[in-house]
């Protein structure tokens, strides 16, 4: 097997903006979805140079209802599925991409500008009450959601409610519950406690 070719990066004249040194190629076929266009275009602009500053947010606990849009935002494109909803928008003198995961509640948000002001002012605006707050610690067990994403897996922790186990041992099949009596039954000392007052997930999460 033939190693790839290699070819030097060779950089123009003094003052050669960074975007003519390599061809920018985006093809579209039947492989791809209406979220892998709405990456593509979002970065129009930044690549180009037209909006040469760019700011991202990664959000937890995002509201089902949530827009993630600012006012006066004119929306491009929208792609829904069942896992995801993915806005393109774009104004004066920027260019919004939001990404909302209901399931988890998690959602990012990157914005293109002219400014860095202005990206700064636009991804404020866009977040601003699209959050709640998480639920009460005591309630919750804190869990890692792993994710692809362009830079290689990400985990995501948030917390997840949880109740007592006796509010949910009878989900269990008898030999389970009495085998997960002893387990909750267990403090982080190693010794028993009442079973009743030890939170944890349900089946689905074990």
């Amino acid at each position: 097997m033939r190693s790839p070719r290699q070819f030097p990066l060779r950089l123009g004249a003094p003052g050669t903006e960074p975007e003519a040194l390599l061809p920018i190629v985006v093809t579209v076929d039947d492989a791809d979805s209406p979220r892998d266009v709405i990456d593509a275009l979002a970065l129009t602009s930044f690549v180009t140079g037209t909006q040469p500053h760019a700011a991202t947010k990664d959000l937890n606990n995002v509201r089902d209802d949530a827009t993630l849009l600012p006012p006066g935002a004119l929306v491009l494109r929208k792609a829904i599925n069942e896992t995801e909803r993915a806005s393109l928008a774009a104004g004066d003198g920027w260019t919004l991409r939001a990404v909302h995961w209901p399931r988890s509640k998690t959602a990012t948000v990157s914005v293109t500008a002219t400014s860095a002001e202005l990206s700064d002012e636009i991804i404020a605006s866009a977040v601003d009450g699209m959050t709640e707050e998480p639920p009460p610690l005591e309630k919750a067990v804190s869990m890692g959601f792993w994710y692809a994403s362009a830079n290689g897996p990400q985990r995501n922790p948030r917390p997840i409610t949880a109740g007592p186990w006796s509010d949910i041992r009878s989900n269990y099949a008898r030999g389970a519950a009495a085998q997960f009596d002893r387990l909750v039954g267990v403090d982080r000392d190693g010794s028993d406690t009442a079973v009743e007052h030890e939170p944890v997930l349900s089946g689905q999460y074990l």
